[in-house]
């Protein structure tokens, strides 16, 4: 056996055991159950924020506003994309070459 064997410093042990032996952390990771609870839920709104700093929250999921984005931009330079605006229900054209930032918005019911 080598006798210059040394402690390392700054190692983390392995994960702990859970309850039942079953490795805590490591286990749990895939679990079934916990996969379905970080499943990321359907969003009913995007938030489309234009180059002017105008923030506008529109009914559709994201995938929904982006393909009417794209197929607006392929269309031809002057047409517009048409959205239900969130808050207020009225209709809204945007201009897919003024769109700086397209994500699922965070408005809450």
């Amino acid at each position: 056996m080598c006798r210059n064997i040394r402690t390392l410093h700054n190692f983390e042990p392995p994960a702990t055991e859970g309850p039942g032996g079953r490795g805590g952390e490591a286990a749990s990771a895939g679990c079934p159950a916990l996969r379905c609870l970080r499943r990321p839920l359907p969003v009913r709104y995007a938030e489309i924020r234009l180059v002017s700093g105008d923030v506008h929250a529109v009914e559709g999921t994201l995938e929904e506003v982006e393909k009417g984005l794209s197929d607006a931009a392929r269309s031809g330079q002057a047409r517009l994309a048409w959205f239900k605006e969130h808050d207020t229900g009225d209709q809204i054209g945007i201009n897919p070459a003024h769109v700086a930032v397209l994500r699922a918005s965070e408005t809450s019911d």
